[in-house]
């Protein structure tokens, strides 16, 4: 990756279950994760988790 980003993890229940802040180019090739299994991955710019004040247990609205 070219740049820093946020990784929001989302459970079965379209909730948040973790997050991942501020993971910049030098971390490669470390493997990020969530502590329990997710079933989706949003990666989001760098700042966004903090900015839109994503919480773990916050709910995830899925737009068709």
């Amino acid at each position: 990756m070219n740049f820093s980003i946020d990784i929001v993890w989302i459970g079965d229940n379209l909730r948040v279950i973790d997050v991942s802040e501020h993971l910049a180019p030098e971390t490669y090739p470390k493997i990020f994760s969530s502590r329990t299994p997710a079933r989706y991955v949003l990666e989001v710019g760098d700042g966004v988790v903090a900015r839109a004040k994503i919480k773990i247990g916050d709910p995830v609205v899925v737009l068709r």
